[in-house]
């Protein structure tokens, strides 16, 4: 133990702290590194009052109710350094946007946003992309966590440039109204509290405020939004039906399609000011994709006789299908374009790849003369037939119609995805742990701050700004740890956008492929009659009727099977290069 005196921070205390004279626990580095450190990790005032007990250090039996004290002198130097950051990100991205521009005095249109003197009809246009995150697990279809929280992801930077937390519960509120009377006031306070509705619903308000207070604090037009199929975020992020006759000099009132296809009026849900300019909306591909796997696997989860030998191998790749292919859709393409391209997520998966794109490795193999390695990696791929599963493709294609229309192709024609925001929704999640609740005081806010600062700034920067606004001097052990540890995190950054990370990740999901791949050649054995219970007692294989079967045409072969039991095909014979059964491929690449 170090037997001098601590070192001593200097930042400024709040007007209602008293004396400036008196020694409190925040005069002490260690005490607010001591903090910021369980901060960090997720960890509060039990961890903490553990860790000073089992070391024998002082105030471990207070420390739990100290540690709320001591973040609480924390929290605002926290905000101020997050503030500053989202303020920095936003002015990159303006800055990407505006450019070069100039007014006709020659006045770089950014310098002019940047002192809030640019007229409203240049202000920048952003496109975002916009996801919550709830802070605490939800179980199958209930969703009752205390609080949320959400932010918009740029478009160029891809660094958010506005948060926002709804939290339904506040510890103040709830221990005043335990000893008191309803008659009784709750003393004035930072309420944490700001929502009344459902958790649900705390999605739609929030991107609603984040869009509002970028148009009014700072001066830009949200103009696109990316996210999730969210009808209720689109339906509060317009004008309310009186509101768009007025903006739009018309007296008739919106119409919307309804579920029945009849034309009707708009339900009047949209809560956007009159001043503030309606942002358009696209679809995230990925959430796309995940809608696309639900409603295929809906199929999966019928009886045998109505999913047609429908497998989740069929499930991952046609949605791996439509994945690659939304990649490869741009806005300048045109409607028959796309609507031709849409056709490889179905007609990919029945080896038909004429509508395939560069991600189709199929279209370029076997040309030419086919060798026997080719043929060995040819067996191993699964396609289905369009001949033996015409019911099965009937469906899908009824599946996937709403998938592949214009309108709904159009809304992924982008290059933009959530990504960095469910990055930092799993980032928050590691400093706001979802089974506990911080929701209830300042805590919550705290560590989103550190989160949001981290993922912006880096580790070191982050870290150097914090010391510098405590007035802590940073030691050189702390020094060390910081850089290796900013230096550990850019590396795994790094290492995971390499082709080698990509694949690492994407391992598990095609080990699982695999599995499911060999469920499904089951499935097709079935249905072909290759397969049945006990049929290593047969020889391996069964002499079946099956119509799919085909046919030797033969005559000199048929004399030879006329002989036999039966004249059906010889089910034992597979040649690896038709995939038919009947004969089988030979040394010298002939079917005998």
């Amino acid at each position: 133990m170090d037997i001098e005196r601590p070192a001593m921070t200097n930042f400024e205390l709040p007007d209602t702290a008293g004396s400036p004279l008196i020694t409190r626990a925040t005069d002490f580095a260690i005490n607010i590194l001591f903090v910021l450190s369980f901060m960090w990790s997720g960890d509060g005032g039990t961890e903490a009052s553990r860790l000073c007990g089992l070391l024998g250090l002082p105030k471990s039996t207070s420390m739990q109710a100290s540690f709320g004290d001591l973040e609480k002198q924390t929290s605002p130097h926290l905000k101020s350094i997050c503030d500053k950051v989202i303020r920095e990100n936003l002015e990159k991205e303006v800055n990407h946007v505006l450019g070069n521009k100039q007014d006709d005095n020659g006045v770089l249109l950014f310098d002019l946003w940047k002192e809030k003197k640019l007229p409203s009809d240049k202000w920048p246009r952003l496109r975002v992309t916009g996801d919550m995150g709830w802070s605490g697990r939800s179980s199958g279809h209930s969703y009752n966590s205390l609080s949320g929280h959400a932010c918009l992801v740029s478009e160029h930077t891809r660094q958010p440039i506005v948060w926002c937390i709804k939290s339904k519960h506040c510890c103040r509120c709830k221990a005043w109204n335990r000893r008191h009377t309803e008659d009784e006031d709750v003393p004035e306070h930072e309420c944490s509290k700001n929502w009344d509705g459902s958790s649900g619903s705390m999605e739609p308000q929030a991107i609603l405020d984040m869009v509002v207070e970028l148009h009014r604090q700072q001066q830009v037009i949200v103009d696109t939004i990316v996210t999730d199929d969210d009808s209720a975020i689109k339906a509060k992020c317009k004008w309310s039906n009186a509101d768009h006759c007025i903006n739009n000099n018309t007296t008739e009132v919106p119409k919307i399609i309804n579920r029945n296809g009849n034309l009707t009026k708009r339900p009047d849900k949209g809560r956007l000011p009159q001043d503030v300019e309606e942002p358009k909306f696209l679809a995230d591909p990925n959430h796309r994709k995940r809608t696309l796997k639900g409603e295929l696997c809906r199929l999966v989860n019928k009886k045998v006789a109505d999913r047609h030998t429908f497998t989740r191998c069929d499930v991952l790749r046609i949605s791996t299908n439509f994945a690659c292919m939304a990649r490869t859709l741009t806005e300048d393409m045109t409607d028959d374009e796309i609507v031709n391209k849409a056709k490889a997520v179905l007609e990919h998966h029945f080896d038909n790849h004429q509508h395939c794109g560069e991600w189709c490795r199929r279209k370029s193999q076997y040309v030419g003369p086919i060798t026997k390695a080719e043929h060995k990696a040819r067996r191993r791929k699964y396609y289905r037939n369009k001949e033996r599963d015409a019911k099965l493709y009937s469906v899908l294609q009824q599946k996937i119609a709403r998938f592949i229309t214009v309108d709904a192709l159009r809304e992924v024609c982008h290059n933009m995805d959530t990504n960095v925001n469910e990055s930092l929704n799993n980032t928050i999640a590691w400093v706001a742990p979802k089974n506990k609740v911080y929701s209830g005081t300042a805590s919550l806010s705290n560590r989103i701050s550190i989160a949001l600062s981290i993922t912006s700034l880096g580790t070191m920067e982050f870290f150097r700004r914090l010391f510098d606004e405590f007035g802590i001097t940073m030691t050189e052990d702390v020094r060390h740890f910081l850089e290796a540890h900013h230096l550990r995190r850019a590396k795994r950054i790094a290492k995971s956008k390499t082709v080698d990370g990509k694949k690492k990740r994407a391992r598990q999901f095609h080990e699982k492929l695999i599995e499911h791949t060999l469920v499904a050649k089951k499935e097709r054995k079935k249905r072909q009659s290759t397969y049945k219970p006990g049929i290593g007692l047969d020889g391996g294989y069964s002499s079946s009727s099956d119509d799919d079967a085909p046919k030797d045409t033969n005559p000199s072969r048929q004399s030879k099977a006329s002989k036999a039991k039966n004249t059906d095909t010889d089910m034992s014979k597979y040649c690896n290069a038709c995939e038919e059964y009947g004969h089988r491929l030979s040394t010298n690449k002939q079917a005998v």
